[in-house]
């Protein structure tokens, strides 16, 4: 299993916190604690949930009141810490109150100087290998993303701790950033 981050060109508009004028907003309390996947209590990690931002504490521990659309039934919380691969979770709003998740160390970064051009990215790890199509990535507004990337490896190795770092269980989903 492989995990990836690209950061580069583009945004990373969180379409999630748009709400309409007159739309009832209900206040929701959330718990979280994150962790490195051998069990380490991460402070400093950035959650952001319906547009509000929060870090984790010393302890991996994060507790806040975040103001939700009385009509949503999910939101995306995304979570990102330098040197580890950064996570977004879709989470039903009736589960928000305690969340839980372990992230990966990044292991290998490699800088990409045209990410429009297809190419194949190899790690040094587990003969790892991600190929990119010419034009693969575009930007949220419909344009082929152009220009230099930083790639973020991190192959999971599902015989180790690694494997509490999988994406909550297959949960979570890898956050690309264009």
């Amino acid at each position: 299993m492989l995990g990836m981050t690209l950061t580069g060109c583009g945004s990373s508009r969180d379409s999630s916190s748009s709400v309409e004028p007159s739309e009832v907003m209900v206040e929701r309390s959330i718990s979280a604690l994150i962790q490195s996947a051998q069990g380490v209590a991460l402070a400093d990690v950035e959650m952001s949930v319906a547009g509000q931002v929060v870090k984790t504490d010393s302890n991996g521990l994060a507790k806040f009141k975040v103001n939700l659309p009385k009509s949503a039934t999910s939101v995306v919380v995304r979570l990102t810490r330098a040197g580890f691969i950064h996570q977004s979770v879709v989470v039903a709003v009736k589960d928000l109150d305690h969340i839980t998740a372990n992230l990966l160390m990044v292991k290998q970064t490699v800088n990409v100087a045209k990410i429009e051009d297809a190419q194949v990215i190899e790690s040094i790890y587990s003969q790892a290998k991600i190929t990119i199509p010419a034009n693969a990535f575009v930007l949220p507004n419909g344009q082929p993303a152009t220009g230099a990337v930083t790639v973020e490896f991190s192959p999971w190795d599902i015989q180790s701790s690694d494997l509490n770092a999988m994406p909550a269980n297959g949960k979570w989903l890898l956050y690309f950033h264009l």
